[in-house]
């Protein structure tokens, strides 16, 4: 990312940038995106570090911040950073550096800076082709405004299963121990849920952790998210201060989607320690299906042209 990139302005939001090293794809799943956003809301609450806007994208993760002081900032993303890519690795049996070392960060120290920013980052799924509205992507966390279920059935725990009335009780369990949803912990809230369920849990679980600070945000736009979104859908915001790569995300998601076909597990591997055959022909499918040369290096973790 270098140095030029990490500006600190004590008192202000700061728009901070975190990527897969290389540009590398890091969201597969799901548990991928629930384990960091519930990470990213422990900690915050931890460190008193206050989001007003959040989106998780397959490769990087945007967020606008204030925080109490540098130091809180900065340790507050060493500690996600090293949790995650820990608690990543750990999960996918793999080794090695997960995310670039060197998040980017930079200060939005007037209303204008700070308004385009924040419809930068409530826009970055729409600008990539994943979804043609901001409110129909659930890793924003915008839909979580105004529903406590934006993407599922609302559950009503009397009628609802066993599997399901335990699960709540879980989250619930761990929410109030403000502990993360590893891995381990989503495996076993989920045990026995149908797919139905599954996403009724997810949902659960983002409105007990979020963290996401919707007044702070509104109070760029009258008090209103209302108007927020008719802002965030009329301005895809700019970026001034950190540069980015844009790419057609939906590419990701069907590179992704083929690769379920093949049988290949990314919820639970790793493409480092697959075999070399499996991601030769997934190289080929890729290329066949005319995919960017460097977007199948950043889904497939290939560090050079050579691999493929």
């Amino acid at each position: 990312m270098g140095k030029g990139y990490r500006v600190y302005r004590e008192g202000y939001p700061h728009h901070t940038f975190t990527r897969g090293i290389d540009g590398n794809v890091i969201f597969y799943s799901i548990a991928d995106c629930l384990y960091f956003t519930t990470l990213y809301c422990c900690l915050a609450r931890r460190y008193g570090i206050s989001p007003m806007a959040f989106s998780i994208m397959p490769n990087h993760v945007h967020s606008n911040e204030r925080a109490p002081g540098k130091r809180q900032f900065l340790l507050f993303h060493s500690r996600l950073n090293s949790e995650f890519s820990h608690g990543y690795n750990e999960a996918h049996g793999r080794t090695g550096a997960l995310l670039d070392p060197e998040f980017g960060y930079a200060a939005k120290t007037v209303g204008k800076r700070i308004r385009d920013n924040l419809c930068y980052i409530a826009n970055n799924a729409t600008v990539g082709k994943l979804f043609d509205d901001i409110l129909k992507y659930r890793w924003n966390l915008l839909a979580y405004r105004e529903s406590d279920h934006p993407f599922s059935e609302k559950i009503v725990l009397r009628r609802s299963s066993r599997a399901l009335q335990r699960a709540v009780r879980l989250v619930r369990y761990f929410r109030d121990r403000d502990v993360p949803m590893t891995y381990v912990r989503q495996e076993v809230v989920m045990k026995g849920l149908n797919a139905v369920e599954r996403q009724q849990l997810t949902d659960f679980i983002i409105v007990h952790y979020n963290c996401l600070d919707y007044r702070a945000m509104e109070s760029f736009y009258q008090g209103s998210f209302t108007q927020a979104c008719l802002s965030f859908r009329a301005n895809s915001g700019s970026e001034y201060d950190i540069p980015e790569d844009y790419e057609d995300y939906s590419i990701y998601r069907e590179m992704n989607r083929l690769a379920r076909n093949r049988g290949v597990d990314l919820e639970h591997g790793a493409f480092e320690t697959m075999p070399p055959d499996v991601i030769a022909s997934l190289v080929r499918l890729y290329q066949m299906k005319g995919f960017p040369v460097r977007q199948i290096r950043r889904f497939l973790h290939l560090k050079d042209s050579t691999q493929q």
